[in-house]
């Protein structure tokens, strides 16, 4: 599964313990599956991040796939 920005902001918890909840169960849920999400995803996260350590952790299940032709 391919996640965006957004899914990535909610199971961080940048939004609120409640959209943390519930991306946090769809993973669970899900975790089965491998996760992905793109280098732009993972720029738009890491831009709202306080250091690169936080977001490593946050991101730490998801495979970035990289930009090509």
């Amino acid at each position: 599964m391919l996640f965006d920005s957004g899914f990535l902001i909610h199971v961080s918890g940048q939004r609120g313990k409640k959209p943390q909840a519930a991306a946090e169960s769809f993973l669970r849920t899900h975790m089965d599956s491998p996760l992905y999400t793109s280098r732009v995803c993972w720029a738009e996260f890491a831009e709202g991040c306080a250091a690169p350590t936080d977001v490593q952790a946050a991101l730490r299940l998801f495979t970035v796939v990289e930009i090509d032709e």
